[in-house]
């Protein structure tokens, strides 16, 4: 069998594992050593994993269980660049974003509110003043010439507030014009989370699939790759060969220098070179032919 998938599953192992260091601030940090050491411990457990030469199941699982709390720490590795990576993309949008809604919250605070100017508040305090004076001068019947005056400065108050009144309209409607031209220089900018606005997902939510589909697909698939790439070049395991049709006993014949062969094991030699390119050695024939003593198999374990 090929290794090309045990290759190709270390290839991306490999780029994942550069991806993640080069996110974390790359090569020369002390975080460095411990990914390259994570990798490689999972390459070497899908190795184990893959070759099927584990006796114990406990030990089998202790190594499923670590290669599974990997996979969770590439998930969150993972996670935290690909948000890194989209909140840099989306910066410049939100930022389009929030300009344009800071003009659009000018624009109606101005809609809504009252023209005003400096003059007019001027004017309106020194009426109230005005009046304020009058009003208290008005009790004394004795006041002569300074309710007079008084009154005097209360109609003038009042003369400059009406005139005061079209100016402030004047500025007023002159803010909500530029206010209104600043909207339109600030036009609705696209959605800096376009996939998950039309999902109806949160952005967080989004983020974290693609997270654990990009953590799966590369560092899950380099595992499982890896995993059956290591079993190439392996033995077959000798129950799950072909059985050989079992001859009716026939008495062991003559070979070189007189050694004795028997016809079961020699179909046995022959197919197992034919499937595996080589024959078999003596604890592989003796699972096979349990029965038979080693120098029998010895006499048949090389067949012309």
């Amino acid at each position: 069998m090929s290794r090309l998938p045990l290759y190709v599953g270390g290839g991306i192992l490999a780029a994942t594992t550069n991806a993640t260091i080069l996110a974390t601030g790359g090569y020369l940090t002390s975080h460095a050593p411990l990914v390259i050491a994570l990798s490689a411990g999972v390459f070497a457990g899908a190795v184990v994993i893959g070759s099927g030469r584990i006796a114990s199941k406990g030990l089998a699982l202790a190594i499923v269980a670590a290669l599974v709390a990997g996979e969770a720490y590439n998930l969150v590795a993972t996670g935290e660049r690909l948000v890194i990576a989209r909140e840099a993309l989306q910066a410049p949008m939100r930022d389009l974003a929030a300009k344009r809604q800071a003009a659009v919250d000018r624009l109606t605070a101005l809609e809504a509110s009252e023209p005003t100017s400096a003059r007019l508040t001027i004017a309106k305090q020194a009426l109230a003043e005005a009046k304020a004076a009058v009003e208290k001068e008005a009790k004394d019947i004795r006041c002569g010439k300074e309710c007079k005056r008084k009154q005097d400065l209360a109609f003038r108050a009042e003369t400059d507030l009406k005139a005061a009144i079209p100016e402030a309209v004047a500025e007023h409607a002159t803010a909500v014009a530029a206010a209104k031209a600043d909207v339109e220089a600030n036009p609705i900018p696209p959605s800096a989370t376009p996939l998950a606005d039309r999902l109806g997902l949160p952005a967080w939510v989004l983020d974290l699939i693609m997270a654990a589909l990009l953590s799966v697909g590369a560092n899950g698939l380099a595992g499982a790759l890896i995993a059956f790439g290591s079993q190439a070049g392996q033995p077959e395991r000798l129950e799950n060969m072909p059985r050989t049709t079992t001859l009716p006993h026939t008495p062991p014949t003559g070979g070189r220098r007189g050694r004795r062969r028997d016809p079961n094991v020699v179909d046995f030699v022959q197919a197992f070179r034919s499937q595996h390119g080589r024959n078999p050695n003596i604890p592989e024939m003796r699972a096979r032919f349990p029965q038979l003593d080693k120098s029998t198999l010895w006499r048949n374990a090389n067949v012309a």
